[in-house]
């Protein structure tokens, strides 16, 4: 008795879709459809606080770190994403109240609070090709982006202005105003400018470019009941940043 082997339509279509899009992938990573790139470099930090409790935050040196990712929509447009380690700081001066003292707000920030964060974030964005040099293999080229950040370490030291001494050392905070679910977790908008030059194979090369990132929401610092009420600042970063794409 001759046995009939029966394949249903929906089988036979999933199977069809998924050899196309093996033999789609393998022909878009023959064309460079996925790409890495790696850079660094020094950051500018601004800082708004409240200005009620604090006096405006000055910076302190600043580096970043990047690795990204890129997919390939066309030949000018790419969808990326990748991780960004930052380390920033600032100090200010502001009150504090030790035990069994008045807590009189008399605009007199006798207190310096000097701190240091480490930030890690996770950045997802599209990449655009402004102008291209097919010739001297070079490009112009902006991104527009999003990132979720972590801070995940940070240090203050509060020292009297008057006798030089440290009446609090431990952590800064790692709290933001925003509607993730864990308060640890913050957002930035991203925009960049670069410009880009091929190495002689023409498929890697390096790049220099400057990143904004502007931070949606407000830090909180610890609570600490010698603090005054509301500390708090809000952040933007410049950064140049130099790097290869392979």
């Amino acid at each position: 008795m001759e046995e009939r082997i029966s394949i249903k339509p929906k089988s036979l279509i999933v199977l069809l879709l998924l050899l196309l899009s093996r033999a789609s992938f393998s022909q878009a990573y023959k064309d460079h459809f996925f790409q890495t790139t790696f850079s660094m470099g020094p950051v500018f930090s601004l800082y708004k606080g409240n200005s009620n409790h604090m006096s405006s935050p000055k910076p302190k040196a600043a580096f970043n770190a990047n690795a990204k990712f890129y997919f390939r929509f066309n030949k000018v447009a790419f969808l990326f994403v990748g991780v960004n380690y930052l380390t920033h700081g600032n100090s200010f001066n502001s009150y504090y109240f030790p035990d069994s003292t008045l807590r009189l707000y008399d605009k007199e920030f006798l207190y310096n609070y000097s701190s240091r964060y480490q930030d890690v974030s996770f950045p997802l964005g599209i990449h655009i090709k402004f102008a291209e040099n097919k010739e001297r293999h070079y490009c112009i080229y902006g991104e527009l982006g999003w990132a979720m950040k972590r801070r995940f370490a940070s240090t203050m030291d509060v020292v009297s202005n008057k006798y030089g001494n440290s009446v609090y050392y431990d952590v800064a905070g790692n709290t933001f105003n925003s509607r993730f679910k864990s308060k640890k977790t913050g957002s930035s908008l991203l925009m960049t400018f670069g410009f880009d030059k091929n190495f002689h194979d023409k498929h890697s090369g390096f790049f220099i470019e400057v990143n904004l990132a502007y931070g949606i929401n407000k830090f909180n610092y610890a609570y600490n009941k010698n603090f005054p009420g509301s500390l708090y600042q809000n952040e933007k970063f410049i950064a140049l940043n130099a790097g290869i794409r392979f």
